[in-house]
């Protein structure tokens, strides 16, 4: 009973892999950031497909910037990366590759060159893109 237990949990939590977009959970899919220093944030987002994760960690990246009043931010470094994940399901043994992208951005008040991304224009195109509704937001 133990052990089905266990398959069931990992099963329940390989089923969480993909969906809406949301904050970072138990098993670190969704997105996260923290303040480095003043207007310059550390933003990421992990998921199973780095297309999707390079867009949305730019959504969440447009959403700082709004929230802390700006209009403006621009990448002062990226970083991508993957491996593989293994999780015992009713079917064997499932791989997924986990994904993670990984902005440095600083928040700006006005845009300074052509790198300056408008975080209204991000959030909107990135909101439509997925169909995100702020229903949808989790863990905001």
């Amino acid at each position: 009973m133990k052990y089905l237990i266990i398959i069931f949990s990992v099963f329940t939590l390989t089923g969480c892999v993909t969906g809406p977009y949301h904050a970072s959970n138990t098993i670190g899919n969704g997105y996260s950031s923290e303040l480095v220093s003043e207007n310059i944030y550390h933003v990421r987002y992990s998921g199973t497909s780095f297309e999707k994760n390079d867009d949305l960690v730019l959504l969440r990246a447009a959403e700082i910037a709004l929230e802390q009043g700006y209009d403006f931010f621009t990448i002062m470094n990226s970083k991508n990366n993957s491996r593989e994940v293994r999780a015992i399901t009713y079917r064997g043994v499932d791989t997924r590759t986990k994904a993670k992208s990984d902005l440095r951005i600083k928040l700006l008040k006005e845009k300074v060159d052509e790198t300056s991304y408008d975080a209204a224009e991000i959030e909107r195109f990135y909101k439509d893109k997925y169909d995100i509704s702020l229903s949808d937001v989790k863990g905001v």
